[in-house]
């Protein structure tokens, strides 16, 4: 067996159940009930304005998905804080409290 590859077929451990590896894969398939394109939360544009150390202003924005508005707002919140987001505005302040937010169709 090449290195890094698991067999093809796993026999289950002989006190029953699942092979660790595919115990692992049932677990994370039902993690995300919305990962069906069937039952995915809607998706949201969230706009939030942003100000550059000279004073200039922009926005940034974000698409996620969340099932209210609320949620969206607070998930596009959350991906401001990463460190790619703060590289893409370019160290601008971003205004959360002044965020807006639409369905995406």
């Amino acid at each position: 067996m090449a290195l890094g590859h698991a067999p093809a077929v796993a026999a289950a451990p002989a006190t029953g159940g699942l092979p660790a590896q595919q115990q692992h894969s049932a677990r994370t398939a039902t993690a995300a009930p919305w990962s069906s394109p069937a039952v995915a939360p809607p998706l949201w544009v969230v706009t939030m304005p942003t100000t550059l150390r000279d004073g200039r202003a922009g926005t940034q924005s974000f698409a996620v998905r969340a099932r209210i508005l609320q949620d969206a707002i607070i998930a596009a919140v959350a991906c401001s804080g990463t460190d790619h987001a703060l590289l893409h505005r370019r160290g601008a302040r971003i205004d959360p409290l002044r965020a807006s937010a639409v369905l995406h169709h």
